[in-house]
């Protein structure tokens, strides 16, 4: 005897819940986290050793304590930099305001921190190293100790060193990382990236040393005594706290300033190098290890906290649809609802559609403000709108008092408006016209204010003040990699779909992608041609002709991150275009779209 529930048909499954592209993207990091210690290791290994042979101390090649303090100053700086590890750029309005919400922040108190205890632990080895300078002065056995003054310089350009090492590391932003090229090869950077670390750590050792010189004359008095002060609390100083002859030691100031700088910027570089390492792992797709890899790549693609792991997948995409014929035909064939292709197509054009509405919000566009006031302020039909009542109009004045008051005793509040009343109007006409006169000083004070600002920003020192048009440009576009990466995977499974797209999964989209690419186009060219200037920007106000950027002229605007993304939305564009313009006629494109195709220009294919 059969049951009824078995007799039923089984409801469908519906598609399983893929591992998240997380998953197998930090294990990759894992694993190459680990080449990137394995390698630090090695080069401390190596410049342990060259100090050794050139001290003619064959012994100390070998000396695990050298190696494992130098391996351990440098992961403190990785593990800083991995905690603040991010894609997008951190431009703000401005360049003064952009410095101060890097340096007056917490992020410098936990800059200062790491390389504090990475500063100390160089020191270290590099006293032990490099110098026998010892804290206290060589002393006969009838002597009391002595400060060694020069220890004490030595330690204050090392505190001076990190100081100025993570204001211009935080300055300038270096722990944002752009991720490479797909196939590009570690250790080809790693190579090509020592010479110019020597460089850079030679120009600031020479800079830091000379520019010292000066800062510890003038709080010379106050390291003295602070340091005699500390001390005496562990043992027993000459009694006298007179200052000797200045301490400056140039060879040791270069090559300690040299050592710090030349640890972290190879050590800074070889972490940007193993971490911007594009989303092929040994040749292979990371969402490649995945049992569903159309669902693991999908769920990297979709807005979440986890940015960098989205933008890896956006770049693997473009590979695939570019350079992995079998994935692109694994996602020609899902025809499981939602398909791959539709899920695909959905988050590439939601990037599209958010890069158009921050540019809409930010120019305000006026089809918004249209839509917006028709809806506030709805037209009535005369024909269906109920006739509304009469209005009641009284005959007599208003405004006039009454004739007689009301009996009874008199109200506190009437006695207040009647010693409020001024029937001849002197004070009221007072007022208006002190209001009129202070009116006008304000707005004569305005105006020289704002002509001494103007002078003041196109002067050299108010350029960090100038809110440019530049800089918001980088705030509305602040990872053109991924908007990139989504216009091409996009566009690029399109066009190959000509002949790979066996389903026709992707041809009855073709129109709605060719309207979108033209639509965030329009949107980018109306901003270029009338961009909105704060008051500010003098330069990028003068440049302006009747409102409008004069566009392909010397003195035009430049806007770097509108002109490569517009490049790679008319790439895309014409390659679909293209592609299947013989079948357009059947596929009910716009206007729109015809009026671009025909007036495009040729553009040179690239894919990335």
């Amino acid at each position: 005897m059969v049951a009824i529930v078995r007799s039923l048909p089984l409801a469908a499954a519906g598609r399983p819940e893929p591992v998240h592209y997380q998953v197998y993207y930090s294990s990759v990091m894992q694993v190459r986290f680990g080449h990137l210690s394995k390698l630090t290791v090695f080069a401390v290994f190596v410049l342990n050793a060259l100090v050794s042979l050139l001290q003619r101390s064959i012994l100390r090649i070998f000396a695990p304590i050298t190696v494992g303090l130098g391996f351990a100053a440098l992961f403190f700086v990785y593990g800083i930099r991995k905690a603040r590890l991010h894609v997008e750029n951190t431009v703000k309005s401005s360049l003064a305001t952009e410095i101060y919400s890097r340096l007056i922040h917490i992020n410098f108190v936990r800059a200062f921190i790491v390389y504090g205890i990475s500063c100390c632990l160089l020191a270290y080895i590099y006293y032990g190293k490099f110098t026998n300078l010892s804290i206290f002065l060589p002393k006969q056995e009838f002597e009391l100790t002595k400060l060694n003054e020069k220890r004490i310089y030595l330690n204050s350009l090392s505190i001076f060193t990190f100081l100025i090492y993570i204001t211009l590391h935080l300055a300038q932003d270096q722990d944002r990382i752009m991720l490479a090229k797909v196939k590009a090869n570690p250790m080809s950077k790693v190579q090509k990236a020592f010479v110019p670390a020597i460089k850079k750590s030679a120009l600031c050792a020479v800079a830091t040393s000379i520019c010292f010189v000066p800062v510890y004359m003038f709080f010379r008095g106050s390291i003295w005594r602070s340091s005699l002060s500390f001390a005496r609390m562990f043992t027993t100083l000459h009694r006298s706290s007179a200052l000797g002859p200045f301490p400056i030691a140039p060879f040791h100031s270069l090559l300690l300033t040299f050592y710090l700088n030349f640890l972290w910027n190879i050590g800074n570089d070889l972490f940007t190098i193993y971490m911007s390492v594009g989303a092929l792992h040994r040749g292979k797709c990371i969402s490649s290890k995945s049992n569903d890899p159309n669902g693991t790549l999908i769920s990297g693609l979709r807005v979440s906290k986890r940015r960098f792991a989205r933008a890896a997948a956006f770049q693997e995409l473009s590979y695939i649809a570019s350079s992995d014929g079998r994935r692109r035909e694994l996602i020609y064939i899902d025809t499981e609802k939602p398909t791959a292709w539709q899920q695909i197509l959905t988050e590439c054009l939601l990037v599209l559609q958010d890069l158009r509405t921050r540019f809409q919000t930010a120019q305000g566009s006026k089809d918004a403000k249209q839509s917006k006031l028709k809806q506030t302020v709805p037209q009535p039909d005369p024909f269906t709108s109920p006739t509304p009542a009469p209005l009641k109009v009284r005959k007599e004045n208003v405004f006039l008092s009454r004739g007689t008051k009301p009996a009874g005793p008199v109200k506190n509040e009437h006695r207040v408006l009647d010693s409020l009343q001024d029937p001849k109007a002197t004070q009221s006409s007072w007022v208006i016209e002190k209001l009129a006169t202070g009116g006008s000083y304000f707005q004569i004070v305005k105006s020289k204010v704002a002509v001494y600002a103007v002078t003041f920003l196109r002067s050299p020192l108010g350029v960090p003040f100038r809110c440019t048009v530049q800089r918001r440009v980088s705030m509305l576009i602040n990872n053109p990699d991924l908007v990139s990466s989504a216009i091409f995977g996009l566009s690029n499974l399109v066009v190959n779909s000509m002949s790979e797209d066996t389903f026709g999964t992707v041809q009855r989209d073709i129109p709605r992608v060719l309207e979108e690419l033209d639509k965030t186009l329009t949107v980018l060219e109306e901003f270029y041609e009338q961009p909105i200037l704060h008051w500010s920007d003098v330069d990028n106000i003068e440049r302006l002709q009747d409102g409008m950027n004069p566009m392909g002229e010397q003195d035009s605007i430049k806007l770097e991150e509108i002109d490569q993304i517009s490049e790679n939305l008319l790439e895309a564009f014409e390659g679909i275009y293209k592609k299947f313009n013989d079948y357009l006629s059947s596929m009910s494109v716009s206007a729109d779209v015809y009026r671009r195709g025909s007036t495009i220009s040729k553009i040179s294919k690239r894919y990335i």
